[in-house]
């Protein structure tokens, strides 16, 4: 967080907010009023704007790239991955190789070293295709005993009434239920919006994640 001077204070971008500190070096709790229309204020108040637009834009690429089954180019990922809002986006997402196959969770980008990854039984290794996917987890082929697991935990909360050593009914446990309940619908309601963009995606055999705008208006 680098502070710029403006009059008698400093004011800088934190957290995607403005703050301000005086010449005493104390933080305030909010900028003052008289700083409102300053040009360092205006134009870190633009800068945080135009930071969340793009935090919005690497999630929204990365999810047509999942959700579509993408292939998305090695050069890209190396490219964007220095990028914090790029590297949140990515990191610890699930990749695939060329056959399908998980390949481990994405930790690293590099140009020359290739991706870095942490695979299924814990170890670092490094690939280097020219083609990786990212799949979304619900698409990952163990998702049918994922729905299956949520289902049972459903079923067997929704039953559990267990009995006193007297045999009366005990309460049941809502909270267990609860849990189970909403993870359930979480599932499902991802699953739907999912395959609803899934279903209305183009024909993608052929086709490459495309390149981000930032990386195709760079020189």
């Amino acid at each position: 967080m680098g502070w710029v001077t403006t009059g008698d204070y400093e004011v800088a971008l934190d957290d995607g907010k403005v703050v301000c500190r005086n010449a005493a070096g104390r933080r305030l709790k909010s900028v003052p009023a008289k700083l409102a229309d300053d040009p360092a204020v205006v134009g870190l108040r633009q800068l945080a704007e135009w930071l969340e637009r793009h935090e919005r834009q690497c999630l929204t690429d990365v999810e047509q790239w999942m959700v579509r089954s993408l292939p998305v180019p090695l050069a890209v990922l190396t490219r964007v991955w220095p990028d914090p809002a790029w590297r949140s986006a990515l990191r610890d997402l699930v990749v695939t190789g060329a056959d399908g196959e998980v390949a481990g969770f994405l930790r690293d980008a590099d140009p020359e070293r290739g991706l870095g990854l942490v695979d299924l039984d814990g170890d670092t290794v490094r690939i280097a295709p020219d083609l990786v996917r990212l799949p979304h987890p619900v698409l990952l082929e163990e998702r049918l005993a994922t729905a299956g697991e949520l289902l049972a935990e459903l079923h067997a909360a929704a039953a559990d009434r267990a009995r006193d050593p007297f045999g009366r009914l005990l309460p049941a446990d809502t909270g267990r239920f609860a849990r189970a309940w909403l993870a359930a619908a979480v599932y499902t309601g991802e699953l739907d919006r999912v395959l609803c963009a899934a279903a209305w995606g183009a024909d993608l055999t052929d086709t490459t994640a495309p390149v981000p705008s930032a990386l195709r208006q760079a020189p």
